[in-house]
């Protein structure tokens, strides 16, 4: 009787220890809501689990940036993800204009399944021949595809 009660629990545990393995938070995301510096307002599209697009905007009387991404999911674990994009962004503040493309690196953590955090870093370009390092961070809500 014992060695047929072994034969049922233990099954049963080792398969309940296999559910409870951490899923991962950004398989299956789409439409991702957030802030994300400089330009504030992000909308986010992962259009699958390894690519997306990002567009910024902020518009006010004096002041207006706008910036377009294209995202590329490089690694992937439960919780933590690595990407590429490129890209170009407009900014112009009170009587200075600038236009620049950029090649950036990026790491999102997911907090929970629907809310990431993430942070971008690279250089840019700019059409006056000026290289700028580039730092930015920000924080999405996503919606699943």
């Amino acid at each position: 009787m014992r060695k047929l009660l072994w034969l049922l629990v233990v099954p049963a545990l080792l398969s309940s220890g296999a559910a409870a393995q951490p899923r991962n938070f950004s398989e299956g995301r789409g439409l991702g809501i957030g802030l994300q510096a400089p330009c504030a307002i992000s909308i986010r599209y992962w259009m699958s689990d390894e690519r997306g697009l990002e567009g910024n905007f902020l518009l006010l009387t004096d002041n207006v940036c706008l910036a377009g991404k294209a995202l590329f999911r490089l690694g992937d674990t439960s919780n933590f993800d690595l990407y590429a994009l490129a890209g170009a962004w407009y900014l112009s503040l009170y009587d200075e204009s600038r236009l620049q493309v950029f090649a950036l690196a990026g790491m999102e953590l997911s907090i929970s399944r629907n809310l990431a955090i993430n942070l971008e870093f690279g250089e840019s370009l700019g059409f006056d021949q000026r290289y700028e390092f580039l730092i930015s961070t920000g924080i999405h809500f996503y919606f699943q595809r």
